[in-house]
């Protein structure tokens, strides 16, 4: 009963069904029924959710809960299987370069690539600048500030796979920051940083929200939810919660869920391996 009324907490969290989807004035990302599969693997199913503009969705979830598929799908790295989604006002494919920075988690990033931490932030100018256009001043002044951001200004020219797991964390933000996006994505940017990288992290992402951009951000880490977002969503294959950080916690969705898990140990060892394990790394097997 309050897990359903978490879900219901606002009037636009489930739209509505009926005529073809579509983002409302203030909605940023709109999802009705979405279903993401691998292969025969249903990595989410019939997820429907809304985030606005100036608004910081946490989500929270086991391994393989479907948290990192979530992203990728609103990024326009995989397509639905079933379901609609409507991101910036349009499919996310058929969005403007740039319109959307999708920082993936650590280990996915192959470090050994040649690149200085102030190269890898400067690509997110690319994604904004015209071809026919030249990296200008202009364009140095937004990667400089988003390396001050995030405290990295002193190692611009430090090869990023002499960085910390923390440091490199803070690079790939910073080079989101520097493409000026319509949306950010982040895949679980707290994970392997300390408590001062964190606090440096959220601040920045208050600041973004505060200045009405929408952020989606997946996380293991239930502490400090509150300062980080405005509304928490718990995913376990399926939408178990959505609601504001204090009510979802205290309605031990999430926490149902990793009990569990724990006493079990089945979640996620429930189906065969296939081919789009690959494809889908947080799915442990």
């Amino acid at each position: 009963m309050m897990r359903a009324a978490l879900r219901q907490a606002q009037g636009d969290t489930k739209p509505a069904r009926g005529d073809k989807l579509s983002c409302a004035p203030g909605q940023a990302v709109v999802t009705r029924d979405l279903t993401l599969r691998y292969d025969d693997f249903t990595a989410l199913d019939d997820a429907s959710l809304v985030v606005h503009f100036g608004e910081a969705l946490g989500v929270v979830g086991p391994n393989g809960s479907g948290k990192s598929t979530l992203l990728k799908a609103i990024a326009g790295l995989i397509l639905p299987s079933a379901g609609e989604l409507c991101v910036l006002g349009s499919q996310p494919r058929k969005l403007p370069r740039g319109a959307i920075a999708y920082v993936p988690q650590v280990e996915a990033v192959d470090w050994s690539f040649p690149a200085t931490v102030w190269d890898v932030v400067a690509m997110g100018r690319f994604a904004r600048l015209p071809f026919y256009r030249r990296f200008a001043t202009s364009d140095r002044e937004i990667v400089h500030d988003a390396l001050e951001a995030v405290n990295m200004g002193s190692l611009g020219k430090r090869h990023i796979a002499n960085l910390s797991g923390g440091q490199q964390q803070r690079v790939f933000v910073a080079r989101a920051i520097a493409q000026e996006p319509n949306l950010l994505l982040l895949d679980e940017p707290t994970t392997g940083v300390d408590a001062a990288t964190e606090d440096a992290l959220r601040e920045v992402v208050r600041n973004l929200v505060a200045g009405g951009l929408p952020v989606i951000m997946t996380t293991h880490d239930l502490d400090n939810v509150e300062a980080w977002f405005d509304r928490l969503l718990v995913l376990d294959r399926k939408v178990i919660a959505i609601g504001t950080p204090h009510d979802v916690i205290a309605s031990r969705a999430y926490a149902g869920i990793r009990e569990h898990t724990h006493t079990h140990g089945h979640l996620r060892h429930d189906h065969e391996a296939h081919k789009g394990h690959a494809a889908h790394p947080e799915v442990k097997v």
